[in-house]
């Protein structure tokens, strides 16, 4: 087969029983609905289209496999970190962001190759060919996720501040000594309703007055809500029942769904409350909502995504957000820290939970009781 994309080259066509030359070449012509009834090897070799730079229609099947079908990366996490400048430009510019989880679980061996090209011989400037490329190297690093990547990684970001950036903005938070240190669970869940064995560490709609004395937003006189909050155990923090954190939401139709005045709110804890960051400035005096009967999620749960899996259910109108994994940011990634370290990421849900308007809310939080959540619409 020729080879008609920058990909292709590095990504030789395994000679494996499950692998589909066909599909793995030209996609197979497989329609969406047959993407997703198909087989093990049939999303395993898509992906070595999709990688080379063929799809170009922002796929998202990467992420999607290294969350939940990690072990279906191989062999190509390892091909993937031997990309070019070329080759790693056309897939960011064709597949997104989020193309670094290909090199999820990728080897020693080639983890050291990549950490020993990041750090050969002087970065290119902004301006100048191969910086771009050689920011995404850096982004896979992290993405492999490995013991061993972490202290690569760790290594090369406390000799160099542009790699400490990029751990930093993904959730990795590099000591003084020692190898790189998750501030997330590798592993996500799905908040799902209607589950025969619900989660006690989940709770849709608690009660306001748990968390503030005052319940009003900063900007705004209608009391806020709490859409969800998680047990910090379900994430490491602490032991059963020790911490929650909550998810902060307002019904008010005007002032709190505006993108410049809720994007962000952090706040600390003192004297079993928590108090926010920001001082109050009402701008608003409160729009009550008019939603009607709306009804709440019931027997909230966790689940694992079941998209690759032959006796899938559709879940989609009962999936309520995340709980660990790293963020799926609808808008420019950004990631709290505290302490001299990035939070540690709780999950995601979105404010339609308790209905109004469709803004995500991602939170993080401290081992020292503060916490944060940044809000994003689509």
């Amino acid at each position: 087969m020729a080879h008609n994309m920058p990909g292709d080259r590095f990504l030789p066509h395994p000679d494996a029983e499950w692998y589909d030359r066909r599909i793995g070449s030209s996609g197979g012509d497989l329609t969406y609905d047959e993407l997703y009834a198909a087989t093990p090897g049939q999303h395993r070799s898509y992906l070595r289209y999709v990688l080379a730079g063929h799809r170009g229609e922002r796929a998202w099947a990467v992420r999607d496999l290294a969350e939940w079908k990690p072990q279906w990366l191989v062999p190509w996490n390892d091909a993937v970190t031997t990309f070019d400048d070329a080759a790693l430009e056309h897939l960011w510019s064709v597949e997104g962001r989020d193309c670094w989880f290909a090199a999820r679980g990728a080897s020693d061996t080639a983890v050291d190759a990549l950490a020993d090209r990041i750090g050969a011989g002087p970065r290119p400037g902004r301006a100048e060919a191969g910086f771009f490329s050689g920011v995404h190297r850096m982004q896979l690093l992290v993405g492999a996720d490995t013991d061993h990547a972490l202290a690569r990684l760790a290594d090369l970001a406390r000799a160099d501040p542009t790699v400490a950036r990029i751990a930093e903005e993904h959730g990795v938070w590099v000591p003084p000594h020692g190898p790189g240190v998750r501030r997330y669970v590798s592993q996500p869940w799905l908040i799902v309703a209607d589950q025969d064995d619900p989660e006690p560490g989940l709770r849709i709609d608690p009660p306001i007055g748990e968390y503030l004395d005052d319940p009003r937003g900063v900007r705004c006189a209608w009391p806020l809500s709490v859409v969800l909050d998680v047990d910090l155990s379900l994430v490491g923090l602490g032991a059963p029942g020790e911490r929650r954190h909550p998810f902060f939401g307002s019904l008010c139709e005007d002032c709190e769904a505006d993108e410049e005045m809720a994007d962000w709110r952090g706040w600390s804890a003192a004297g079993g409350r928590l108090v926010f960051d920001e001082e109050r400035e009402d701008h608003c005096p409160g729009n009550e909502p008019d939603l009607g009967d709306w009804p709440l999620p019931a027997r909230v749960g966790l689940a694992h995504d079941d998209r690759f899996e032959p006796d899938r259910v559709w879940r989609r109108s009962k999936r309520l957000g995340r709980v660990g994994g790293r963020p799926v940011f609808q808008q420019n990634p950004h990631w709290p820290g505290c302490c001299g370290r990035p939070m540690v990421f709780v999950g995601q849900t979105a404010q339609s939970v308790l209905g109004g308007f469709d803004q995500y809310l991602y939170g993080f939080a401290c081992e020292c009781g503060a916490g944060a959540q940044v809000g994003q619409h689509t």
